[in-house]
């Protein structure tokens, strides 16, 4: 079970790393149209596309920051800390 658990932190960890670059690529303005960009676009919009929406409908996605990634690694850890709860 410890591995199982190892393997999915790992993951999540990567999926964070992964959210960070994009935030600080959009900081920089790099283009949408490079082909790295869409990699890492299609990879992270489905995990930060549901933070946005919540955002969104709690109706506190008014500013020039978009705290969405944000939202979504805070939500990816307390994920990971509820599966460790469970399963440990």
């Amino acid at each position: 079970m410890y591995i199982i658990l190892q393997s999915i932190g790992k993951l999540l960890n990567i999926i964070e790393i992964l959210i960070l670059i994009r935030v600080f690529l959009n900081i920089f303005n790099i283009s949408g149209e490079n082909k790295f960009m869409r990699i890492l676009y299609d990879l992270t919009e489905p995990i930060i596309y549901p933070a946005r929406y919540l955002l969104n409908i709690l109706g506190l996605n008014r500013g020039m920051l978009d705290f969405s990634p944000w939202i979504a690694i805070l939500i990816i850890r307390l994920f990971y800390q509820l599966l460790v709860g469970v399963l440990l």
